[in-house]
């Protein structure tokens, strides 16, 4: 009798893992069919910032001055908060290919890096996973973390394009033991957003040559603080200016995205304070940091998973094109514990972490009980934690099993 009731059981657990996903499936459609209108009059609106900078630029305006890229069409509360280097860069660019052919180019270059990320995710996460359980993956891509990467689709953010970059530098370091590509990768982002400098942190903590990495990453810092002194010493006003911008809109605007340093920010108790804010958000890439160390050991396969969410969630401003990148190695780590815990199929425990992890978002939508800046930050924390747990119950369930082996003697 007991197969016929596991298989009712696992029968059991595959029709409801296929309506948890519908149920994302469904309510993801429902969203954007009622915000179709909003989604299409706001579509690519980072794109059109970069655009309107670029205009006011070749115009002679400074695109950090308040209404600069207003003149050209873009939204009153969009400030311009790239770096010099990135206006520059595309002022040559825009002057060697023209207007049109930058445009186009930028555009199939984001398409292919939103796609081309989340396939190399797939393939370093969830190798194993075929079928059914891919579903999962790719569901959770999407609809995670407040449909993160649906967001990050129609944002036309560049910060899409620098994840795939660093998303093929990771899959070389960890498929081919060479971490160059991933230092270029974030040599290259780093000069566009700085705390993307992060992503060091995998080389150091995944290599078995940690010294060499370490030189490495000094390397790289040294290259993108190079770049940083530049800019200011080509500009000094604009470099200021660029400074102004961001601090305004992260800072006075509020658009400090969705990790502990928003929180901290949008408290009273702590009184907006940015020194306390980024002091909380270190503490926090310290303490998970350590426990990945101690709690994963370097030939664990959840590892990289672990170190990749450490990576992502140590930047104070977690934007959707950030959050999403970390949904799949969420899911890894928690659909890998839910699978040991409850003595689930693979797919099952995907599906039903996946819903889980929308459900979540949802509840912090406009919630000031759990807002997005705590639930994020602390779906990390939890995912990691089991997964050292769930490594640690493995562990010790080898031991066991080679100690048993061994009283068992030959013959």
């Amino acid at each position: 009798m007991a197969v016929p009731e596991t298989n009712m059981r696992q029968t059991r657990l595959a029709r409801l893992a296929i309506i948890s996903l519908a149920t994302v499936v469904l309510s993801c459609a429902l969203y954007v069919a009622l915000n179709i209108q909003k989604l299409a009059e706001k579509f690519f609106w980072d794109f059109f910032v970069y655009s309107g900078a670029l205009r006011a630029a070749s115009a002679g305006m400074n695109p950090y001055q308040p209404g600069a890229i207003q003149t050209f069409g873009v939204p009153a509360h969009f400030n311009f908060t790239s770096p010099p280097v990135f206006i520059w860069t595309m002022q040559g660019l825009d002057h060697w290919l023209g207007s049109a052919v930058l445009a186009g180019g930028y555009v199939a270059l984001f398409c292919v890096a939103f796609f081309g990320t989340f396939w190399t995710q797939l393939k370093l996460l969830a190798d194993g996973a075929h079928g059914k359980s891919m579903i999962s993956y790719v569901v959770a891509a999407f609809a995670v973390f407040n449909i993160a990467g649906l967001t990050s689709l129609i944002s036309g953010n560049i910060g899409i394009i620098l994840n795939f970059l660093i998303a093929t530098g990771i899959w070389y370091g960890a498929r081919k033991s060479n971490w160059i590509p991933l230092f270029l990768a974030v040599s290259i982002a780093a000069t566009l957003k700085p705390f993307y400098l992060e992503f060091l942190i995998l080389p150091v903590f995944l290599s078995a040559d940690w010294r060499r990495m370490i030189a490495l990453s000094a390397l790289c810092v040294l290259f993108v603080a190079g770049v940083y002194a530049l800019s200011w010493n080509i500009s000094p006003d604009t470099f200021l200016d660029w400074r102004e911008s961001l601090a305004d809109q992260s800072i006075t605007r509020g658009d400090a995205g969705s990790n502990l340093f928003a929180f901290v920010m949008s408290s009273a108790v702590f009184g907006s304070n940015a020194m306390i804010a980024a002091a909380v958000q270190v503490g926090l890439s310290c303490v998970l940091l350590l426990i990945v160390h101690h709690g994963l050991p370097c030939h664990d396969e959840r590892r990289l998973a672990a170190l990749w969410v450490v990576a992502i969630f140590a930047n104070p401003r977690l934007m959707a094109y950030d959050a999403a990148l970390a949904a799949l190695p969420v899911l890894s780590l928690l659909a890998g514990w839910a699978a040991q815990r409850f003595d689930l199929p693979r797919f099952a425990s995907s599906a039903f972490v996946s819903a889980s992890l929308y459900s979540l978002g949802v509840l912090s939508l406009a919630n000031p009980l759990i807002p997005r800046s705590i639930v994020f930050p602390l779906v990390a924390v939890v995912s990691i934690v089991l997964a050292c747990r769930a490594a640690r119950i493995a562990g010790t369930g080898r031991i066991e099993a080679v100690r048993l082996n061994r009283n068992a003697g030959p013959g």
